[in-house]
């Protein structure tokens, strides 16, 4: 048996010394010049773009399979600026031979020294790597039937590369379309102990337009088989000297059912610096530009074909502060879950800074335009998306209005979501809503409930509007809903029904019981009042009711000293008409605030009609004169001034005569002398500058 044993050893080691030189001989007698033109060929022929090497070129089989190019070029496609789309310097590669036979690959280094890549798109959007391969020759599929990965086992045992470098190299981007130029230079890649069974080292650095960019970190090990197996990483990138971010985590079955999970803090950075050292303007020009100086981010990402989410975010925007969790799942549909929570936010500081500059007026969109925007919008997706969302914000200051203690819920499903949950704070007094919007059918239909109590509604116009000109408390319930997605469909569906109640307030720039004083003083009956207008009242209440875009109150009012004032009508919100009766009642008593009996006096009746942007208000003397109130004894009652009756009585009198109205049951003939109507004249402009003080609308 020995005797065999050594018989085969000796036969097995001629048979390997004979292959050895066999490959030596090989070695010695390839004409590398002759393997030149013949390797360019294919290489152009495979990729229909000329390929040349320079004369650099060696080959070795054995001790090593190795070789090494120079001056290699891949040709530039016709109509293109540069000469070539590919080129390097030098390339070496050098495998053990040995391992070979194992599956394995031993390498000491793989060196690639100065490549340049340049990507060129032209004026028409072409870009000039598109045709590569087009000319080149397909290849056939073997027959027979197609072995799977598993049966054929791993295609390699084991990689031991002690180093892979990519040297100098540069990325040119050329985009004529958009006239971009972008240059990645000195870019310098190195990969270190490379093997399936320890971590590999990651060094990566190079320039974008001058600025640095770097990467450094591990990644693996992949196991002896790579993709089916957890690959851990722990990677840290440093961008332009503003960005730092590190990833760490695993990738997992990437061949299989691939899964990411990662966690990813980002230091403190500026955007605006950040988008500088790119030479990338800023978006937006924002109304405080101080903000997008600060960012933050960390959160756990956890992603699969399946489902995304992130746990545990938390970002700084500025001085803002956010936490979060969001997921993602269903991705046809998809079904959507967040929860978000910040402490506090400045909106306005965000917002596009205004343009000061004289605007005319906005264009009009073509008809072609506003035919397209008046085609149906297509639910479908919302139909499909599931939604779970919660918002919560400490503070907020959005279009100038201060909130606070923000609570909002929002969940739907099958086209019809619910805002389960709506509750701010605002200005001493807090509001509560919900409301819900049905996409089922080929409208939306959405109804929406708001209740407010006990808010200050002078800061929040002031706030809002820059306008001050009411004080009090506000108490509100308001029910609408509605049908459609454009302001016209809305307008013409719109209905319900609300309550407004303001009490404890004031109206500020009108003085209603100055302006009687006023009147009087005109009369010589008093001093003129002189101190900034202001009329308080104890209460303004206004319920209403909208059937189909038709506004209607059947009685509001407002309660204030000298004065309690009704309004009774309506407003068309489709053709934006006005038609309504105001009846101010001057009465006995200065009580405005916390007054509420019901009183009779003085009536100098509105009519309200025209339309929003050109309403006509026009006191109906006629009804007035018409009751009867020319009584200088009734008027005496009415006041509670004797001094003041008389001459009240007298502009009534004048209103009457005016107006043509009976005296005494007699009805007057032809055009009054010329006397009388002198007489007339000052009673006339009179009433006129009595009722120009009411704050209705200005214009008689």
């Amino acid at each position: 048996m020995n005797k065999w044993v050594k018989w085969g050893l000796l036969v097995g080691a001629g048979l390997v010394g004979l292959f050895v030189a066999a490959l030596v001989t090989v070695s010695l007698l390839v004409d590398v010049d002759d393997l030149k033109p013949q390797v360019e060929k294919a290489v152009a022929s495979a990729t229909g773009r000329t390929f040349t090497m320079g004369d650099d070129l060696d080959l070795s089989i054995f001790p090593w399979i190795g070789v090494a190019l120079s001056d290699v070029q891949l040709g530039n496609a016709a109509g293109f600026t540069g000469p070539s789309l590919a080129q390097v310097e030098a390339v070496e590669v050098r495998l053990r031979f040995w391992p070979l036979l194992s599956k394995k690959i031993e390498a000491k280094r793989i060196f690639i020294k100065r490549p340049r890549i340049v990507l060129e798109k032209n004026k028409k959007g072409v870009g000039n790597w598109e045709d590569i391969g087009a000319a080149g020759p397909k290849p056939e599929e073997p027959a027979g039937p197609k072995s799977s990965s598993e049966s054929a086992g791993p295609l390699l045992a084991d990689v031991q590369i002690a180093e892979f470098a990519i040297v100098d190299g540069t990325v040119l981007w050329i985009d004529a379309v958009n006239d971009v130029r972008q240059e990645v230079s000195k870019l310098n890649l190195t990969l270190r102990d490379i093997s399936f069974t320890r971590p590999m080292a990651v060094n990566f650095m190079t320039l974008i337009n001058q600025q640095p960019v770097s990467l450094e970190g591990q990644i693996g090990p992949t196991g002896t088989e790579p993709g089916k197996q957890p690959i851990p990483f722990d990677l840290a990138i440093s961008a332009l000297r503003q960005f730092n971010v590190r990833f760490k985590g695993q990738l997992d079955s990437v061949l299989t059912a691939p899964q990411i999970n990662l966690q990813v803090d980002a230091e403190p950075f500026s955007p605006r610096k950040l988008l500088a050292a790119l030479n990338i303007p800023m978006p937006v020009q924002t109304t405080d530009p101080k903000v997008l100086e600060k960012v933050a981010l960390n959160v756990a990402i956890a992603a699969s074909p399946q489902a995304v989410s992130l746990s545990n975010g938390a970002l700084q925007l500025d001085d803002s502060k956010v936490t979060f969790d969001v997921k993602a799942s269903e991705f046809v549909k998809p079904n959507l879950a967040a929860a978000v929570v910040l402490d506090q936010i400045d909106l306005d500081r965000y917002l596009p800074a205004k343009d000061n500059a004289a605007q005319g007026e906005t264009p009009k969109p073509p008809a072609t335009q506003k035919a397209t925007q008046s085609e149906p919008i297509d639910y479908q997706p919302l139909r499909r998306m599931i939604v779970d969302a919660k918002l919560k914000i400490g503070s907020l200051k959005a279009n100038g209005a201060r909130v606070k203690d923000v609570d909002v819920h929002l969940s739907g499903k099958d086209g019809v979501f619910d805002l389960k949950t709506l509750a701010v704070k605002l200005y001493q007094g807090a509001l509560n809503g919900s409301g819900q919007v049905d996409v089922r059918g080929k409208r939306p239909k959405s109804r929406i409930t708001l209740n407010t109590d006990g808010v200050r509604v002078g800061p929040l116009l002031s706030d809002v509007l820059q306008k001050d000109f009411i004080e009090g408390t506000t108490k509100a319930a308001v029910s609408l809903s509605m049908t459609g997605d454009t302001p016209e469909m809305i307008k013409k569906t719109l209905s319900g029904k609300g309550d407004l109640l303001f009490t404890d307030g004031a109206i500020k720039g009108v003085d209603l019981a100055g302006m009687i004083r006023n009147a009087q003083a005109a009369l010589g009956l008093a001093q003129k009042v002189t101190e900034k207008p202001r009329t308080d009242f104890s209460e303004l209440h206004c319920p209403f009711t909208i059937d189909r875009g038709r506004f209607k109150t059947p009685q509001s009012g407002l309660k204030s000293p000298l004065l309690r004032l009704l309004a009774v009508g309506q407003a068309h919100l489709v053709d934006e008409t006005l038609d309504f009766r105001i009846e101010p009642r001057l009465v006995a008593t200065i009580v405005g605030q916390g007054d509420t009996q019901k009183r009779t006096g003085l009536q100098v009746p509105l009519i309200v009609s025209g339309t929003f942007t050109k309403p006509s208000i026009k006191p109906d003397l006629k009804a007035m004169v018409q009751k009867g109130l020319t009584d200088p004894q009734r008027v005496s009652e009415i006041l509670g001034d004797k001094k003041a009756a008389e001459p009240i009585g007298n502009i009534l009198k004048g209103a009457q005569q005016f107006l043509g109205a009976p005296q005494s049951g007699t009805q007057p003939e032809g055009d009054p002398p010329p006397e009388k109507k002198a007489a007339e004249e000052p009673v006339k402009k009179a009433i006129e500058g009595f009722m120009k003080g009411f704050p209705f609308g200005g214009k008689q």
